[in-house]
């Protein structure tokens, strides 16, 4: 015998039909876990971190490299800030054989952390005065100018600090206490770089 629905049935298969479509449209869509949630989270910052360094390098090729001034402050290279007045080679050597003042050159580079630290040497107020009788010149030993290479012979490293008489001569025999590396001065050497400024003055 066969049954016919009646309205409670329709309605109860209505119902059926709503939940079926519910769970066919929205069933499928599979959540993401936490794992999931992390591993992007994970991507996203990746993506920011290698935006960011991108960014930074090519701000820094894009910089130029700041004119020398003998008072300028940077931590990041060799600008000592002191009273000093700094010339180039050429022009210092220049200045000594006109006024008959020895020459002290100082040879660095920026990279080098020991060169950065010897402001205190030139800070110092007793080589301040014995500096206003001495050209002071300085040289980044990574431009490789020519003229270096003659020096070459007394050591690489730097900083080193050579004194010259006003004839252009070097003065081989003023050394630092550093036996190892006798043109080496420190932020601790003052005393001794005082010293060699007197020593280069009585053989101007």
């Amino acid at each position: 015998m066969t049954r016919i629905p009646n309205e409670q049935d329709v309605s109860v298969t209505g119902v059926s039909a709503a939940l079926l479509i519910l769970l066919l449209a929205f069933g499928c869509q599979v959540q993401p876990n936490q794992s999931d949630n992390n591993q992007a989270k994970q991507a996203t910052r990746s993506k920011q971190l290698q935006e960011q360094a991108s960014a930074k390098l090519s701000s820094a090729k894009n910089t130029n490299r700041p004119a020398f001034t003998g008072t300028a402050t940077s931590v990041k290279d060799a600008k000592w800030k002191s009273n000093l007045k700094w010339h180039s080679w050429a022009d210092g050597r220049k200045e000594s054989a006109k006024t008959g003042k020895p020459l002290c050159l100082v040879v660095f580079t920026d990279w080098c952390p020991k060169c950065r630290k010897l402001g205190p040497l030139f800070q110092d107020k007793v080589v301040e005065r014995l500096a206003n009788d001495v050209v002071m010149v300085r040289q980044d030993q990574d431009e490789r100018p020519d003229w270096l290479n003659e020096y070459v012979q007394y050591g690489r490293y730097v900083p080193r600090i050579f004194f010259f008489s006003s004839a252009g001569v070097l003065l081989s025999d003023i050394t630092s206490p550093i036996d190892r590396y006798p043109y080496f001065y420190t932020p601790n050497s003052v005393s001794a770089f005082r010293t060699s400024l007197q020593k280069a003055l009585s053989q101007k």
